[in-house]
């Protein structure tokens, strides 16, 4: 399964009375949406628009991974021993969303061992969400190896800049 990328998401949301918001910062002119106040509600609230971390057990060891979400829909991941990747990520319902990355491992010399075709259903609880999801693992000839079940808690970290991750 090849990653896949998306044009545009929409950054509205629709409550339970059927209004639709927009977001802090985005507006209505790109959305198409009308923005209606939420009740207290600010857009990382409901959006993961940002930089996540959290410590995560793989194979290999624990590490540091850190994810970032923009407000196109691109999602990027920067992890353990230099691996790095890219994605998309979608809202699935108010306070959830999913996403798919495209995680590719290196050697030291940089020369690619493989890649994880992460695939995780996320919960958002202001800053902070819990991923659940599979990760299947292949090798640098693009063998399927192994599949993996996980489940992380990520932090968010930062509500600005989500591409520095991408950049970095």
């Amino acid at each position: 399964m090849a990653a896949v990328a998306l044009a545009t998401i929409p950054l509205a949301a629709t409550t339970a009375h059927g209004r639709t918001t927009t977001p802090a910062g985005a507006d209505s002119a790109t959305t198409g949406a009308k923005s209606t106040p939420v009740s207290g509600a600010k857009w990382r609230d409901f959006l993961p628009l940002g930089v996540w971390e959290a410590e995560v057990e793989t194979p290999g060891g624990t590490h540091t991974l850190s994810l970032s979400f923009d407000h196109r829909g691109k999602a990027c991941l920067k992890g353990g021993g230099g691996a790095t990747g890219t994605g998309h990520w979608y809202p699935t319902g108010w306070k959830t969303f999913s996403y798919r990355i495209t995680e590719r491992f290196p050697s030291p010399d940089g020369t690619p061992q493989g890649h994880a075709e992460i695939s995780d259903d996320a919960t958002q609880s202001g800053g902070t969400y819990h991923a659940k999801g599979t990760s299947k693992i292949f090798d640098a000839a693009g063998n399927h190896v192994a599949t993996f079940e996980g489940e992380a808690d990520f932090v968010r970290v930062s509500t600005t800049d989500p591409g520095r991750i991408c950049r970095n």
